[in-house]
């Protein structure tokens, strides 16, 4: 899968900056997809178009976006099955 999971992201960073800080960063986005907002920080699944882009994205980790240190994690491999979870903040 070529996507992560980018989380503690500030709540009011919007979608849109949060796409362009990972494509100026890593590689074309895909798709941004909501996975949580709690009014403080938000999680997001970030699908990016190149495989490559994922290596280059999880080094982004504590990389920070309006001041605040964001998480980039991979997302689990599932087998047949098994249901995802992505990862706890």
């Amino acid at each position: 899968m070529s996507s992560v999971i980018a989380s503690n992201i500030p709540s009011k960073t919007t979608p849109a900056q949060v796409k362009e800080f990972f494509e100026s960063q890593a590689g074309e986005v895909s798709d941004l997809i909501p996975l949580a907002d709690n009014g403080k920080v938000q999680k997001f699944e970030v699908l990016f178009k190149d495989r490559k882009s994922v290596s280059t994205a999880l080094d982004l980790s504590d990389a920070y976006i309006d001041e605040v240190a964001i998480r980039v994690d991979e997302v689990p491999e599932l087998t047949d099955g098994q249901v995802g979870k992505a990862p706890q903040q």
